[in-house]
């Protein structure tokens, strides 16, 4: 355990309130989550489309955790002293841009560079205020199994639409007004925050306990873990729609795919998230093994119905490892100076993520199978047990 929440740090209820406990946050994550599932699965191909290069596709992904790596201390500044709702909405309008930027980079691609640049930006300007929001609003037992389940299947909702809608708006329409759809819904996703119960500011931040954190040896396995899950979600993110993309070339295709596999998952999740808060986060172990399995089968998957099979399967037990992953996260944060764990959090995520989309990008170039880049995901998910062995 390290430092407890300072005693000073400010949470004002703003009046008049219109959610209670994690409704803002469940909601703001429903219009944030449609807006994505409708474009992240296509944004690889959108990307391969105007330049015509896979390893493109790793460098501006690399290019966007490097802002992220080099925003997240400046904008916790910002976070600390605006408050939360404030960044986080700014980090809705920055996201806005980051897909205004991705339009235009159609007709002029290097525009593609500066999308990189607001994407990167956007989730610190986010993701920092969200976390944070996340870990303060339990109230009741301490534990997030429950919680991260609920989320999960909020995510789970708007991954049915997003990608199915996605693909036959591509293919009927193209990508502009898809896009301009989702500038839309992200400008509306930021407006739940200022109508919840909290508003944190005052926050202690040292930039000294943050790098000492860092390098902290008892940390290493923590930082592991959540470095496993970057590269990870690199494999899963990035390689494997194109792996589909390439499989069956339809932008359909890959929206069915994708949104039929949320689909068997969404039972799973209700009941996990109670399981993990009775009988804790061991069965992060199983998922990680059955889900390793399934990564590594990939590579022999060609046939549409296939890969519809394999990515179900995944999506069934992938939340035997996200749930608990999650609930372990919030429930170490619920214990530290909460902003700085939040700052250090998003440095390793995105240094790894860094690193791992410039590895991935010159297997490519090196033309290494579909299996040996598979097997650096299912490298990855058995890494993020090591947060069951963390001493943060």
């Amino acid at each position: 355990m390290d430092y407890p929440e300072n005693a000073t740090e400010i949470f004002k209820v703003k009046k008049p309130a219109r959610f209670t406990g994690f409704t803002g946050l469940y909601l703001a994550s429903a219009f944030r989550g449609l807006g994505m599932n409708l474009i992240s699965l296509f944004i690889p191909l959108y990307i391969l489309k105007i330049t015509g290069s896979v390893v493109t596709i790793f460098l501006f992904y690399a290019f966007y955790h490097f802002w992220v790596v080099a925003s997240v201390y400046p904008v916790a500044i910002l976070v600390r002293r605006f408050g939360v709702d404030l960044i986080c909405f700014l980090g809705c309008l920055m996201r806005a841009f980051f897909i205004f930027f991705l339009l235009k980079a159609e007709s002029q691609p290097f525009f593609l560079w500066w999308a990189a640049v607001a994407w990167g930006i956007t989730v610190s300007f986010y993701w920092l205020p969200f976390h944070y929001s996340f870990t303060v609003a339990e109230k009741e037992d301490g534990k997030y199994g429950k919680e991260v389940s609920r989320l999960h299947i909020v995510y789970r909702i708007t991954e049915l639409i997003g990608p199915v809608a996605g693909g036959f708006l591509i293919a009927s329409l193209g990508f502009k007004p898809l896009f301009s759809l989702v500038i839309v819904l992200m400008i509306i996703s930021g407006l739940p925050l200022f109508f919840d119960t909290i508003q944190g500011k005052g926050m202690r931040l040292s930039f000294g306990k943050i790098v000492g954190h860092l390098v902290k040896k008892e940390r290493f396995k923590f930082w592991l873990s959540l470095a496993g899950a970057e590269l990870e979600t690199t494999i899963l993110g990035l390689a494997w729609p194109l792996f589909i993309y390439f499989a069956v070339k339809n932008y359909e295709a890959l929206g069915i795919i994708k949104s039929g596999a949320a689909l068997v998952s969404m039972v799973l999740i209700w009941f996990l998230g109670q399981w993990v808060d009775k009988k804790g986060k061991s069965i992060l172990r199983l998922g990680t093994i059955i889900n390793s399995f399934n990564i590594l089968l990939r590579s022999f998957i060609t046939s549409p119905f296939g890969l519809f099979l394999v990515d179900s399967a995944h999506k069934l037990t992938a939340e035997l490892v996200s749930t608990p992953f999650g609930s372990a996260f919030y429930e170490k944060a619920f214990q530290m100076r909460k902003l700085e764990f939040m700052v250090e959090r998003e440095f390793v995520l995105h240094f790894s993520g860094m690193v791992a989309c410039l590895l991935v990008g010159l297997l490519f170039v090196l033309n290494v199978s579909w299996f040996w880049i598979f097997c650096l995901g299912a490298g990855g998910l058995m890494a993020k047990n090591y947060i069951l062995d963390s001493n943060v």
